[in-house]
């Protein structure tokens, strides 16, 4: 009987401490990540972007093609990658205006 309180009582403090470990990392991540939404809130892009070895377009949202067209225009990078868009795309279907963007680069 007092072998089964002991062990009782062992089980508990180890719940009970790893509930508080769950719980203190549970609060340290929130922390961190309050932490970085206001860094990532203040940011301010740069005025003068580097070059890059190349331009990858993650297909989704409106626009980020024509941006990275104007990236290509602009000579932020040789290569550009649109990614996610669908087979019998090309580039002439986004509009006519980014289509001369990048035929005036190439």
């Amino acid at each position: 009987m007092r072998r089964r309180r002991l062990y009782d009582r062992r089980r508990q403090w180890v719940w009970r401490w790893l509930g508080q470990g769950v719980l203190l990392f549970a609060g340290l991540w929130l922390a961190g990540f309050m932490v970085f939404v206001e860094v990532v809130a203040h940011a301010v892009p740069p005025l003068l972007l580097p070059h890059a070895d190349g331009i990858v377009v993650l297909t989704g949202g409106d626009d980020r093609v024509s941006a990275a067209l104007g990236l290509l225009a602009d000579r932020a990078a040789p290569l550009l990658l649109i990614s996610g868009a669908g087979r019998g795309t090309y580039l002439g279907d986004f509009t006519a205006d980014d289509a001369a963007a990048a035929t005036r680069y190439a």
